[in-house]
């Protein structure tokens, strides 16, 4: 008997499957298409996202395989122990004729676990891709350099998505958050929604973990490390939007560090 059927079968179920990851402003719909209203005409690669100490920063990760995949995943960092990590399942709620990912359940192990291909728990007819959020902490005592984390998924064999994390020499100014509640904006709108709205608004802490409230939180850190050289540039990265999308915002959040590593003196930095 050949095994060349076999093969073939083998080797066109591993090209299916992808893994990827993907700012926070690009969400995934559970058949692995960006979703219409985050779309852009070149959505930024993430490879070496730079990240400032005392803050937060968050991504997408997105894996596509296909039905019956079963899988294990794990996160892991060279060197490490550098950041606190926590991992998010993205749950899909039914919004029309769209998926959208909104509420995060975090995962109990951010460093191993176990899924499938669709979610039993999700039962969305024909689902191929499930995403996480990855969201990491950057404490502000570790020395700016460079620092690999890899997203691995393990099916037939080992799939890797690396970053090269990019400690800069910008410590984010600490927050005090209060319990005030903060009305999102709806799920259906572009992912940066709420970002524009955080600017400028009142830090608050939002109980119910979700992909908007991620956004809402990063974006607060943004304000708070560039003060009002943000706001001068608001406009030219709004001008952008209709081209870039959603990610347009990452140029404000380039104005921040950028901000921040002037305003940063040496004395502040780790030894």
């Amino acid at each position: 008997m050949s095994l060349f059927p076999a093969v073939l079968f083998l080797a066109a179920s591993l090209s299916a499957q992808t893994l990827k990851i993907h700012s926070e402003f690009q969400r995934f719909d559970p058949f692995g298409q960006v979703l219409p209203m985050d779309r852009a005409l070149g959505p930024r690669e993430i490879l070496s996202p730079a990240v400032a100490r005392n803050a937060f920063a968050s991504f997408h990760v997105a894996l596509t395989a296909p039905p019956r995949t079963n899988y294990f995943y794990s996160v892991q960092t060279s060197p490490p122990g550098i950041f606190r990590i926590r991992l998010y399942r993205e749950r899909f709620i039914r919004y029309g004729a769209q998926w959208i990912p909104d509420i995060l359940e975090e995962e109990r192990d951010p460093y191993f676990g176990f899924g499938a291909l669709p979610d039993p728990q999700a039962n969305i007819p024909g689902q191929t891709t499930q995403v996480y959020l990855l969201d990491i902490w950057v404490p502000p005592q570790v020395t700016p350099g460079t620092v690999r984390l890899e997203f691995l998924v393990k099916t037939a064999f080992w799939r890797v998505a690396p970053l090269e994390v990019r400690v800069l020499p910008v410590t984010m100014p600490d927050q005090n958050p209060s319990l005030i509640p903060v009305p999102l904006s709806p799920p259906e709108q572009p992912a940066d929604a709420n970002a524009w709205q955080a600017l400028g608004a009142v830090p608050a802490l939002l109980q119910l973990p979700s992909v908007r409230s991620i956004i809402w939180r990063n974006a607060q850190q943004d304000a708070a490390l560039a003060g009002p050289a943000l706001f001068h540039q608001i406009w030219q990265a709004a001008a952008q939007r209709s081209l870039t999308g959603p990610e347009s915002y990452l140029k404000l959040r380039d104005l921040a560090f950028q901000v921040g590593r002037a305003s940063t003196p040496a004395r502040g930095l780790a030894p």
